[in-house]
């Protein structure tokens, strides 16, 4: 999948994740916690784009590894980075704190199941695997069954 698609998918799935979010916060924290929604989403998103540039970019492409090690950089730069950046939102005095943490846990797990579903769909597109279900083909008695 391209960077812009995958961005697209990405920002959403996160605006709608952030407006169910809204909700929720409002109903059971307060509307004075709703504060905590779009740093969370922030954090969640830069993390998830800094990821998916760290697998494309610092990978070499065009060895039949890269794909699965650039998901593999990819999910470890954007957990270090999600990490990091939340802490630096802790530090700027994002508050409730425990509501923060959340909702970043509940914007981040989507974001981290698009990503890994992407993964093992690029590391199935060059191992040569087909991204499509096929139909059954008749095999050279024309059956068409397996084995």
């Amino acid at each position: 999948m391209s960077l812009p698609r995958f961005l697209l998918r990405a920002a959403g799935l996160t605006v709608a994740l952030s407006a169910v979010a809204w909700v929720l916060v409002a109903s059971f924290a307060g509307p004075q916690a709703q504060s905590v929604v779009p740093w969370a989403a922030g954090v969640t998103f830069l993390g998830a784009l800094l990821g998916r540039l760290a697998g494309r970019f610092l990978v070499p492409a065009g060895r039949p590894e890269s794909p699965a090690q650039a998901a593999l950089v990819g999910l470890g730069v954007r957990l270090l980075s999600t990490a990091a950046l939340a802490f630096a939102a802790l530090q700027m005095g994002v508050s409730p704190a425990p509501t923060f943490a959340l909702v970043l846990g509940a914007l981040y797990l989507p974001l981290l199941v698009l990503e890994v579903v992407q993964a093992v769909a690029d590391v199935g597109v060059a191992a040569g695997e087909p991204t499509k279900p096929t139909h059954a083909t008749p095999h050279d008695d024309g059956s068409g069954a397996a084995g």
